[in-house]
């Protein structure tokens, strides 16, 4: 059972949060009674916001397994169903972004060959369209997506991948264009912003965490930020913007096993751990950590799927390197911590300007 086989076996004190924080989220395992996606890590992922879904397909089960199935995840209902569709050759670590009812795919590996291929999959009806790609095989790249052009940036074959590839999707014709100040990525996350015009990049950098690439100007602003941050060098996090606040999660990491639910302040740039308690019925102080502050840390894992469900006011994960079968969907329930950091930020903008928090360089 997942409450106990995730715990050490020193751990015998059950130990409490130091002290009254000021907000707290609740954290609430669900173990839906129906067919599901098999446990796998590395699959592509995309959030459907008009029928509030997460969309996740192909990965690699803890057998060493690569798969190539689609599932939808209903974020408010917590049901699952399978879309039949006939993608292509069984694989993992490829992405994937949603533009307008597609989500397309591009890349990953079998564990022995990287692949380039390009497709789309309508995510109504499982029509599949395939793309002609003259960009390099790899995988865990990153996409970004505007009307006019496709964006392949970094990712990772036999090294890191440099080369940023742009089809222009009216001519269907390849480009490839070189990035200046910024290295390439070998498993970064990326999560697009509410407004659609820029992508947070996250991780898999001894750097700054955090880099934004800006879809008008099709540049890249790393951002300076303050606050209490995950390491910048974490591969394949778990990322998610609910309202204002980016968040993250997990990472491979060998430091340690558990980690924090991080939040960063989009307006002034601000890192900071979100306080999360155990339901106590399908969660108890013993599946996590308590670290020194007194904040509750997770059980880490990477690879996982990762969303922010608007109707639940939720953060929603399942999936992931802790292969746990049947794979239970994790939730936090951040809708009052929501309501005070509102507050928080209503009463810092009469004092001080957002800007104002920033580093300036």
């Amino acid at each position: 059972e997942y409450n106990r086989s995730m715990k050490s076996k020193s751990f015998v004190t059950i130990q409490r949060p130091l002290s009254q924080p000021p907000f707290s989220c609740t954290w609430t395992l669900n173990f839906p009674n129906m067919i599901g996606p098999a446990s796998r890590c590395g699959q592509c992922q995309i959030y459907d916001e008009e029928n509030d879904c997460l969309i996740i397909a192909y990965g690699v089960n803890p057998n060493g397994q690569f798969l190539n199935d689609m599932w939808v995840l209903d974020l408010q209902k917590l049901v699952w169903r399978q879309l039949p569709v006939q993608l292509h050759q069984p694989r993992a670590n490829c992405r994937a972004v949603k533009f307008q009812r597609e989500m397309v795919i591009f890349g990953g590996s079998n564990g022995h060959t990287f692949f380039s291929d390009l497709h789309c999959v309508n995510i109504d009806t499982g029509v599949v369209t395939n793309f002609d790609s003259t960009a390099s095989p790899r995988e865990n790249p990153l996409l970004f997506i505007t009307d006019q052009n496709l964006f392949v940036w970094s990712g990772c074959s036999d090294q890191i991948s440099i080369e940023f590839d742009i089809l222009d999707l009216q001519s269907k014709v390849w480009t490839v264009k070189s990035v200046e100040r910024e290295s390439g990525r070998r498993a970064a996350s990326f999560i697009e912003s509410p407004d659609h015009d820029s992508v947070f990049i996250f991780g898999s950098t001894r750097g700054h965490p955090v880099t934004r690439f800006i879809k008008s100007t099709q540049q890249f602003e790393v951002m300076k930020c303050l606050g209490t941050a995950p390491p910048p060098e974490l591969q394949n996090a778990m990322v998610t913007i609910a309202d204002n606040f980016l968040f993250v999660f997990g990472g491979e990491y060998e430091k340690s096993s558990y980690s924090y639910l991080y939040a960063l302040d989009l307006s002034r740039y601000y890192w900071f751990p979100f306080y999360i308690l155990p339901d106590n019925t399908t969660t108890v102080y013993e599946d996590g950590e308590i670290a020194s502050s007194g904040i509750f840390k997770l059980p880490r894992q990477h690879s996982g799927a990762f969303a922010y469900c608007k109707r639940t006011r939720s953060l929603v994960s399942t999936l992931g390197s802790l292969f746990l079968e049947p794979p239970p969907i994790s939730v936090i329930s951040i809708g009052n911590a929501l309501s005070v950091l509102h507050l928080r930020s209503d009463m810092l903008d009469i004092l001080y300007p957002p800007s104002e928090y920033r580093i300036s360089y």
